[in-house]
């Protein structure tokens, strides 16, 4: 599929380097459109850095266990603790680049990828709230404020719910409270402010701005 880096740096691409390695074409048809459907986002557009770091997140959430790690391990050529490092940084920090593709290829369902449901079962109390929270239109980040418990978890269980049809990709309406977020999210970016600054404006998390700034350009009101 090689017609596919038309557009893309042959220096920033994922199935480049894969290739070098010599193991892209051995690789499962799962693993090689989730490697084409990174290589190919525009918006947000990533660097070889930000592109690896998605993929070793989203193979890894995919069957987050030991044997997994050491999958990716030996796919990228990396060392154990490095694929650990990048996973960790996912979870605790706030990137808008990683944090939006992530979001794209997963709550939009761009893809879908087989999900271990041999996965550490969630709380069931915390899973119900999750999944309640979700269909009443709050996105991940007003999830975590509302039930005091860290982002990280809150994505952990809605990439969960999400795997196991427990939830879908969201269609559904956004609640009022979103709905007026976005607006004054739309307001800021109109005036110049970036993400960052908007969400110290609002006094809310940044992953909070990126996602509504998605949902913002998706329905065509920013660009």
């Amino acid at each position: 599929m090689l017609e596919r880096l038309s557009e893309i740096s042959k220096e920033q691409s994922l199935e480049v380097k894969l290739r070098a390695r010599e193991d892209f074409t051995s690789l499962s048809y799962d693993i090689k459109s989730l490697v084409w459907d990174i290589d190919e986002l525009k918006n947000p557009l990533l660097s070889y850095p930000q592109k690896e770091r998605v993929l070793i997140f989203m193979l890894w959430m995919d069957n987050p266990s030991p044997k997994q790690i050491e999958r990716i391990v030996n796919l990228l050529g990396r060392e154990t603790k490095e694929i650990k490092e990048q996973i960790n940084f996912v979870f605790e920090n706030e990137t808008q680049e990683v944090d939006e593709a992530i979001f794209i290829l997963t709550d939009h369902g761009k893809r879908e990828i087989s999900w271990n449901k041999k996965n550490k079962p969630l709380d069931g109390t915390f899973r119900e709230k999750v999944k309640q929270l979700r269909n009443e239109g709050y996105e991940r980040a007003v999830i975590a404020e509302k039930l005091g418990k860290p982002l990280s978890r809150v994505k952990h269980a809605i990439q969960i719910l999400l795997r196991e049809g427990e939830i879908k990709p969201w269609e559904r309406p956004r609640s009022q409270e979103t709905i007026e977020f976005d607006q004054k999210v739309r307001q800021l970016k109109e005036q110049g402010f970036e993400p960052r600054e908007i969400a110290q404006i609002l006094g809310n998390p940044r992953s909070r701005v990126y996602e509504s700034l998605h949902r913002l350009r998706q329905a065509g009101e920013i660009k």
